[in-house]
């Protein structure tokens, strides 16, 4: 196989990891969440996990590329997402690399809109159908819950979700993918951070790295900023707010080890 060739084709492998869901938990708990603070939130994970999906509107902002070769590529798209048609996107500017353009950008966001037009969404939730949880670390004002997936799938993670004790809301999460998407790419690590929107948490930044044989390291980020809920227009604030989350680098201190959704499509509360 032509090696350029190879190359973008383990990389829109990589893409498509990112469009889809997101080690072993090492963190040792301690006594500072008690079982019940633990069960609460395992509970509104899942809960929150089989919640149909809400309409909404969002910009997004995609980069990726292969490290070694300094190859990258970049597009800004307007996103639409209905429970009735699912997901479509325009893509309101680019640049870059070409090939990691078409066959790794374009590539994540067709399997989206597919997806989200079928039932690939509920095999990639964070619920008790696809993952077995347990206490996996305790840090200030939040718990992380160990995700262990129920089977071998590109889909899932086995990671941690990080909780806040207070609101119950899930905050980050991130991990190893349950298996690999691609004979060409391994150690795939996904990371997502959410904040809150209205009355809702969303995923505001995804990050994914990855090895690609005999090509080194590549890595994908994403950022997504919404307009709208519902139809209810979000306000400059809570805009900000999202721009501020996505942007802030360190995530929750965690072991090493965490998982999205797909479509990314907000959840009711």
């Amino acid at each position: 196989m032509e090696p350029n060739r190879c190359s973008v084709r383990t990389l829109a492998a990589l893409a498509l990891v990112i469009s889809a869901t997101w080690l072993v938990v090492g963190a040792d708990a301690t006594s500072e969440a008690t079982s019940d603070t633990t069960e609460r939130l395992m509970a509104a994970l899942d809960q929150a996990a089989r919640r149909p999906p809400r309409a909404y509107t969002a910009k997004r902002s995609l980069k990726a590329g292969l490290t070694n070769k300094g190859e990258y590529g970049w597009m800004d798209v307007l996103t639409e997402f209905t429970p009735e048609r699912g997901l479509t996107y325009t893509v309101v500017a680019e640049g870059g690399s070409a090939r990691v353009r078409s066959r790794a950008l374009r590539n994540v966001l067709d399997r989206e809109v597919e997806a989200s037009r079928n039932a690939e969404a509920r095999a990639a939730a964070f619920s008790t159908e696809n993952y077995r949880y347990q206490l996996g670390g305790v840090l200030p004002n939040a718990v992380q819950i160990g995700l262990m997936p129920r089977r071998e799938d590109p889909r899932l993670i086995n990671g941690l979700a990080t909780m806040d004790q207070r609101s119950a809301e899930l905050s980050y999460v991130e991990g190893d993918l349950a298996k690999s998407p691609s004979f060409w790419v391994r150690d795939v690590r996904i990371a997502r951070r959410y904040s809150k929107v209205g009355s809702i948490s969303l995923p505001v930044d995804i990050r994914s790295t990855a090895r690609v044989r005999m090509f080194g390291p590549a890595e994908m980020h994403m950022t997504i900023s919404y307009l709208s809920i519902d139809g209810v227009p979000v306000g400059p604030d809570a805009q900000a707010t999202n721009a501020a989350s996505a942007e802030s680098q360190p995530p929750p201190a965690a072991p090493a080890s965490v998982p999205p959704a797909l479509p990314l499509a907000p959840q009711n509360r």
